[in-house]
């Protein structure tokens, strides 16, 4: 942790973050069907290390490979993978989650609580609340601040005001009502939008120590006709952790949530399978937890210095098997189940201020949570009685179909604190609020070296926090730099420059970011399937070197990386090299730079970009071997 505290000195605390997208002037509230042929896109975001399945209309993941209803990839035309870490391997930390916002809509003589989600995550077909504008020039937009980052068609993504190696940007609303595209809610009758536009920026980074997060940022905007009280904004996520293609990966799920304790306090929900192995057992092929966290709203908000909350619940047809934990002075319709359906049940859960335990903790006892908070009315509350039989209990403990909502309360502008010394907050018509979220991969979760000893019993001491805690922390580094601080990116123009026997003479050109101390040199024999060795003694600051001693005739996988002075590597340029080759043969490797494409399929054009470059094995400078 020594590089981190170096990074956190030379950088600076907390920044504001600064408006995404220049919105223009302020436009009259849209009505209810002012969008006929909405332009949903998805697209699979890929750095090297994940490859994350993305769209503009608020979710995330995708359906599972054999289900008519999934999306694809649109480069390959294959199925899109979900949340797969590492990139290529089929294993998956995330099924489908889903971007909601809630507020209580001012009509003047009442407060009505309406929730505009992403996905429900439950009903069949799904409840799916966002869309993106009128086809066709309303898609997803794609920027880099690499200057050599293309599209797979060859044209160039580069953008100078770019802040991410890879960027997207989406713009979506909840305005649409036409039940062809928005199922009524249950119980609720017709969707009833809050009047939301949203700009959502998807920002990740090549350097394998950065590659394991993506930074979400978010422009609020009501274009409603009525100001917005107390809203509340979340992430429902439904993981499934397991490896695509495999059935009922989904029922051995365990999640739980820890929070940061810095100048201000976060709260990290996470998820992971209950022993690391795939449902049928075998050997530890998902080591790793699914993350997610916010980063930062803006200033004045109550969640500068709160927690939020994060719910869990397992949904069931059978009402008696619907369990979700609560306090017991929640409503009463979490006594008889734990899956919200309406919009107020949801409006619930996103502000209510509640940290569940873990579902591993649930056959134990709990003492009373305490949530007083300053400008919050808080108190210690006792939680509900578990009114599930033991053997469910035991079942959810050791892994179970269970998804989790992560919640900020509240956002907006600050409006007044009641008697109770409650802040309350508004979004008035035309305002607009930032918030920003981080989804990340926290390495090891379960040690494969020391794995659970029996599934159907888990040993809560051997999960391990470590990952999750530094992917998160180095994200931070990044946000809280307000971008300024960039990883290393990869070295720019790698070439061999003349072949001769037995020998490889590079050059290359030096990265367009990061603060580069200099590089390191690294091959595969057997075109790149062999052991991968250094091939430069320590880091080199020339940008030039000449790898010699090897035999004529053999093919390697040359890769050259960017070092910066906390020692932290960036992707590498590479390419398949001929040994003494006259005139000298070189193979580049497809997919040195970002690349996207479009597709459409029917009414929904979908845009995926291919890998920004091949990645080799993240660095691990830990190995985790304690808990919390």
């Amino acid at each position: 942790m020594f590089r981190l505290m170096l990074l956190f000195s030379l950088l600076a605390t907390t920044v504001a973050l600064p408006r995404p997208l220049d919105r223009g002037p302020v436009r009259n509230p849209r009505q209810p069907l002012d969008i006929a042929n909405p332009q949903d896109e998805n697209y699979v975001l890929r750095n090297g290390t994940l490859a994350f399945n993305f769209t503009n209309f608020g979710f995330f993941g995708n359906d599972g490979p054999s289900q008519s209803s999934s999306l694809d990839d649109p480069c390959s035309g294959t199925w899109a993978p979900q949340f797969e870490y590492p990139e290529g391997s089929d294993a998956q930390y995330l099924f489908q989650g889903g971007l909601w916002v809630g507020a209580l809509i001012d009509y003047g003589d009442s407060l009505v609580p309406r929730v505009s989600v992403g996905t429900d995550g439950w009903q069949n077909p799904s409840v799916a609340e966002f869309h993106a504008g009128e086809a066709p020039n309303n898609g997803i937009v794609l920027r880099s601040n690499l200057p050599d980052a293309t599209d797979c068609f060859g044209n160039s993504i580069y953008d100078p005001n770019a802040q991410a190696n890879i960027e997207a940007v989406a713009v979506y609303s909840d305005t649409l009502t036409d039940q062809l595209f928005v199922m009524p809610v249950p119980l609720d009758g017709q969707h009833r939008p809050l009047g939301l536009e949203i700009t959502q920026i998807a920002r990740l980074w090549t350097a394998p120590e950065f590659a394991r997060f993506v930074i979400l940022d978010y422009e609020i905007e009501n274009i409603g006709e009525h100001a917005l009280v107390d809203p509340v904004i979340g992430f429902y996520m439904d993981c499934d952790v397991g490896v695509a293609g495999v059935n009922n990966e989904h029922i051995d799920d365990i999640t739980g949530a820890f929070v940061i304790d810095s100048e201000t306090d976060r709260t990290i929900a996470w998820t992971a399978d209950n022993d690391g192995r795939s449902v049928g057992g075998g050997p530890i092929v998902l080591p790793h937890a699914f993350g997610m966290a916010p980063l930062s709203i803006e200033l004045g908000s109550i969640a500068a210095n709160y927690p939020g909350s994060y719910n869990w619940w397992n949904p069931n047809p059978d009402v008696n098997l619907d369990f979700g934990p609560a306090w017991q002075d929640t409503p009463t319709w979490t006594s008889s189940r734990g899956t919200p359906i309406r919009d107020s049940e949801s409006y619930d859960i996103l502000a209510g201020n509640e940290i569940d335990y873990g579902t591993y903790a649930i056959r134990a006892t709990h003492p009373a949570q305490n949530d007083d908070y300053e400008c919050h009315t808080g108190g210690e509350h006792e939680w509900r009685q578990v009114n599930l039989d033991d053997q469910t209990q035991r079942d959810i403990a050791d892994g179970y179909d269970v998804r989790f909502l992560l919640g900020i309360e509240k956002f907006g502008r600050y409006d007044y604190t009641d008697t109770t010394g409650a802040c309350h907050y508004r979004l008035e018509p035309h305002e607009t609020s930032t918030v920003t979220f981080v989804m990340f991969i926290g390495e090891y979760f379960h040690d494969p070296a020391h794995p659970q000893p029996d599934p159907a019993n888990l040993d809560s001491t051997l999960f391990h926090y470590e990952g999750l805690r530094w992917t998160y922390a180095l994200s931070r580094v990044v946000y809280d730099s307000d971008y300024t601080f960039q990883p290393p990116s990869h070295p720019q123009n790698m070439q061999v420059v003349q072949a001769q026997s037995g020998q490889i003479p590079l050059e290359w050109d030096s990265p367009a970011h990061g603060e580069i101390a200099g590089y390191r040199v690294y091959g595969r024999p057997d075109s790149g399937q062999g052991e991968r060795v250094e091939l430069t003694t320590g880091t080199i600051v020339d940008e030039e070197f000449v790898v010699t001693g090897l035999t004529n005739g053999d093919d390697w996988l040359i890769e050259v990386v960017s070092v910066d002075a906390q020692s932290f590597e960036s992707a590498p340029s590479k390419q398949i090299v001929r040994v003494g080759a006259i005139p000298r043969t070189v193979f580049p490797l497809a997919g040195s730079t970002p690349v996207v494409s479009t597709r459409s399929r029917g009414s929904r054009q979908m845009i995926q970009r291919s890998r920004i470059t091949a990645s080799c094995a993240s660095i691990r400078r830990y190995k985790p071997n304690s808990t919390i």
